[in-house]
C-alpha cells in the first residue's frame, strides 16, 4: 500500500494537516481535506502523528469523507507500524464496511499482531464472502498462524481465483503443495479477468515459485508485474549458477509474438482500430493488436499512430509503452516520419514521470535498432559517470550495447563495462556487462 505520491501536498505542515482531522465536516474548505490530511501524515512519522490518527479513528460519524479518511487512517497506521494503535486497529476488524475491516487486517499484518483475539477474529472472517478473504489469507500468512492452515486447505479449491491462489501460495511457504496444485498458479496468469492474472504473480512471488518464471514472461501483464517477480524469484545466487538471463532480456525485449493472448481477431483490422486497441486497460488486447501491428507497412500506420501520439498516447503510459516498442518492430517508417519517431524515442529515454518508468528502457533499444548513430551518442552520458538510478534503465542500455556492431562501440566501452562489474549494486546489470565483454 506504500505510494510514489505521499508527499504531493508539500506545502502543508504536520500541524496543519493535524489542525484538519480535528475539524467539523462543516469547517472543512473541501470534504476530501480529510482524506488529503490522513495521506499526508505519512510523512511525519512520529507520536504527534499517530496519536492525532487514533484519535480521528475514535471520531464516530456516517459522513463520507469521514469514513474514507478512516479507512486510510488505518493503512497509515500500518504503515508507519504504530505498535500504539494495535488496539484500535483491532477493533476495527468488527467494522461493517468491508474496506475498513480489510485495510485493518492489512495492517495488523504489518504490525505482525501476536493477539490471539485478533488471530480468531481474522480467520472466522475467513467464512464471510463479502470480506477480502485474499487479504485475509495473506496477512495469517505472513502471521504463521498454525490454525488458520486447515482454512488454506479447503480454500485451495475456492471458485475465485485470488483465493485460491493465495491459498495455494500460503501452503507452497510450507511446502504443503502439490506440484498439480502449484501448477495452478500458472493457469491463473492467463485467466480472462486481468487482475486475477496480476494476483496469480504475487502469488507465484509468495509461493517462491522459481520454475514459474517462463510462464510469468509469457503472460499478457504489463512488463511492471514481470520485473516485480524477477526482482523477487531470481536472486544473486540463481542469476549466477543458473542461466536466467535469456528470461531477463526477454521481458525487457517484450515480443509480443512471444506472449500468450486470450483474445482472438478473426480478420485483419484497420490501422486505427489497432492502435486504438493499445489504449485498452487489458493488456492481452493490447499485445494481439501489437501481433497484428509489427505487420503493418509503416507508410500506411504512421499517419494513424502520428495523430494518436499528438491527441493521446504521449500522455497514456500503457499506449506510450507499446508506442515505444513499435518504432523498432516496424521497419517500413517513411522517410518524413523518421525525424519525429527520433525525437519521440528521445524524449521518452528521459521521461522521469513516474508512471512512464517502463518507457526509457524501450525506448533505448528502439532507438538502438532504428538509429544506432543517435544510440551511440546517447552512450556519452551513461559513460560519464552520471549515476543512473533505475537499474531498468542500465541493464536496457547495455542490452542496447549488444544490439550495435562492434565498430560504433566508443572506445571507453570495455573499460565502462569492467568498472560496472566490479561496482554495480544490482547483480542482474553486472552479469550483462560480464556478457558483454564476452560478446
Amino acid at each position: 500500500m506504500s505510494g510514489e505520491f505521499d508527499n504531493i501536498h508539500q506545502g502543508l505542515s504536520q500541524a496543519a494537516a493535524l489542525t484538519i482531522l480535528t475539524s467539523r465536516v462543516e469547517e472543512l474548505d473541501s470534504k476530501s481535506d480529510f482524506y488529503m490530511a490522513v495521506s499526508h501524515l505519512i510523512n511525519f512519522p512520529n507520536e504527534e502523528t499517530v496519536d492525532g490518527l487514533i484519535g480521528f479513528l475514535q471520531v464516530v460519524s456516517q459522513e463520507q469523507s469521514v469514513v474514507l479518511a478512516q479507512r486510510k487512517a488505518v493503512e497509515v497506521l500500518g504503515r508507519l507500524c504504530s505498535k500504539e494503535a494495535e488496539q484500535v486497529i483491532g477493533r476495527c476488524l468488527g467494522s461493517k464496511d468491508v474496506y475498513m475491516v480489510e485495510n485493518a487486517v492489512w495492517a495488523l499484518g504489518q504490525l505482525a499482531t501476536q493477539d490471539r483475539n485478533m488471530h480468531l477474529k481474522m480467520i472466522a472472517l475467513l467464512s464471510d464472502l463479502s470480506q477480502n478473504r485474499r487479504v485475509l489469507i495473506q496477512t495469517l500468512s505472513s502471521l504463521g498462524l498454525a490454525e488458520a492452515q486447515p482454512e488454506f486447505i479447503h480454500l485451495t479449491s475456492d471458485d475465485v481465483p485470488s483465493v485460491a491462489g493465495a491459498a495455494i501460495a500460503s501452503l507452497a511457504k510450507l511446502g504443503l503443495v502439490s506440484d498439480e496444485q502449484l501448477s495452478k498458479l500458472s493457469d491463473h496468469l492467463f485467466l480472462p479477468n486481468q487482475m486475477d492474472r496480476q494476483s496469480a504473480v504475487q502469488d507465484i512471488i509468495d509461493a517462491q515459485a522459481v520454475g514459474l518464471m517462463p510462464d510469468v514472461v509469457k503472460a499478457p501483464i504489463s512488463p511492471a508485474f514481470k520485473i516485480r517477480a524477477l526482482k523477487s524469484l531470481l536472486d544473486d545466487h540463481f542469476l549466477s549458477s543458473h542461466d536466467a538471463m535469456p528470461l531477463v532480456q526477454k521481458i525487457f525485449q517484450d515480443n509480443p509474438e512471444e506472449t500468450i493472448v486470450l483474445h482472438h481477431y478473426d480478420c485483419t483490422h484497420e490501422p486505427a482500430f489497432l492502435v486504438e486497441e493499445l489504449f485498452c486497460p487489458d493488456f492481452s488486447r493490447c499485445y494481439l493488436a501489437m501481433q497484428q501491428l509489427m505487420h503493418c507497412e509503416g507508410q500506411l500506420i504512421w499517419p494513424v499512430l502520428k495523430q494518436a501520439w499528438i491527441d493521446r498516447a504521449h500522455n497514456d503510459y500503457g499506449a506510450h509503452y507499446f508506442f515505444m516498442h513499435l518504432f523498432r518492430l516496424i521497419h517500413s517508417w517513411p522517410v518524413e516520419s523518421l525525424s519525429d519517431i527520433k525525437e519521440i524515442l528521445l524524449d521518452a529515454i528521459n521521461d522521469r514521470r513516474p508512471q512512464f518508468r517502463k518507457s526509457p528502457p524501450a525506448a533505448l533499444l528502439s532507438l538502438a535498432i532504428c538509429f544506432p548513430h543517435s544510440f551511440a551518442q546517447q552512450l556519452d552520458s551513461f559513460f560519464s559517470g552520471n549515476k543512473i538510478p533505475s537499474w531498468q534503465k542500465r541493464f536496457a542500455y547495455l542490452q542496447a550495447i549488444g544490439l550495435l556492431q562492434k565498430s560504433l562501440w566508443p572506445d571507453i566501452t570495455q573499460s565502462f563495462l569492467e568498472q560496472l562489474i566490479d561496482t554495480d549494486p544490482e547483480e542482474i546489470v553486472r552479469l550483462k556487462a560480464q556478457y558483454l565483454l564476452q560478446f
